[in-house]
């Protein structure tokens, strides 16, 4: 049935997509794939939450008291709420214990999600739960390094800015310069963030040499790491205090997504396309660009990798 007077007719083929269509803003690109992926998103959001939020529930406390807020002010938080269960829910001190292992596993488990993130941004397929998985054990020990790392810078910035700074001693003079030092890495290492972990899971490179690029590109990318600090704040501000479900589901992916998106572009620019355009080695790459010393070649770039052996995905998945 050729439809009512030509309208609804589904068998007739459409308008296509012009090649001479302009390119889409990337604003609009971000929406359309995230809420095209969002029930994966929600799901990735979930994992990593149950994973990261007692170290996280816990730093939130200790930051709250170390500044002299009483967190009684913030019952109904669900930082609060995490905290109060799991380190005073459990008997022996077992939280304690929880929150040591969730703060080693947060490195490794940023990777899993950044790599996926990535696929998103891309436009290409992830399985959400296979590739989370084992994406978490092949960058286990590079993320655990760099997770030591989040976690010392936020420590010792909160130590500095928390110090009691007394009288006009030499000693407070000191403390004083170094709370200021203690800002600026704290803000240059945050926006460095928004690249170690993609850098990592793209590049076979030492954890110096993701630091090191991760430091040029939070240059590189003024502009694009403006626009995430303003999104992600808004983000986490707007969802802080909001119930238990929220955080689990939304929070984490959502923050994670518009940091991934936007940090892709600047790695594509100067580290993925000059790598692909000189594929027969002759002209020089990107000075800064550097691998392990025992690579053959200066970038190992594992988008295009097979699935490994062993690893057996959802086929029921739907592939979005």
């Amino acid at each position: 049935m050729a439809g009512f007077f030509g309208l609804f007719n589904y068998a007739k083929p459409g308008k296509g997509v012009s090649k001479n269509a302009p390119e889409k803003k990337r604003f609009f690109v971000f929406f359309e794939i995230y809420f095209r992926k969002f029930w994966k998103l929600l799901f990735l959001n979930f994992i990593y939450a149950v994973i990261t939020l007692p170290f996280v529930s816990a730093f939130i406390i200790w930051a709250l008291s170390a500044f002299g807020i009483d967190a009684e002010l913030f019952s109904d938080s669900v930082t609060v709420y995490i905290f109060s269960q799991i380190v005073f829910g459990l008997p022996f001190n077992l939280g304690w214990v929880l929150v040591g292992i969730s703060g080693l596993c947060m490195g490794p488990a940023t990777a899993a999600a950044t790599y996926i993130w990535r696929q998103f941004a891309k436009e290409e397929h992830a399985w959400v739960w296979s590739d989370f998985w084992e994406r978490f054990k092949s960058n286990f020990k590079q993320g655990l390094a760099v997770g030591i790392i989040d976690i010392l810078v936020w420590v010792s910035f909160l130590l500095y800015m928390t110090a009691e700074l007394l009288g006009s001693s030499t000693l407070t003079q000191y403390l004083l310069v170094f709370r200021y030092v203690a800002i600026i890495v704290f803000i240059v290492y945050t926006v460095m963030r928004f690249y170690i972990y993609l850098i990592m899971v793209t590049f076979d490179m030492s954890v110096f040499a993701i630091l090191r690029n991760a430091w040029i590109f939070s240059v590189l990318g003024f502009f694009r790491n403006l626009c995430t600090i303003f999104f992600s704040g808004i983000v986490i501000v707007a969802t802080a205090f909001f119930p238990l479900p929220l955080m689990l589901t939304l929070t984490y992916s959502l923050v994670g997504f518009i940091t991934t998106f936007n940090a892709y572009p600047v790695m594509e620019k100067y580290m993925l396309k000059p790598r692909r355009q000189n594929e027969d080695g002759t002209v020089t790459i990107l000075e800064f660009e550097e691998t392990k010393p025992s690579e053959p070649s200066l970038f190992t770039d594992d988008v295009s990798t097979p699935p490994r052996p062993g690893i057996k995905h959802n086929e029921d998945e739907e592939e979005q």
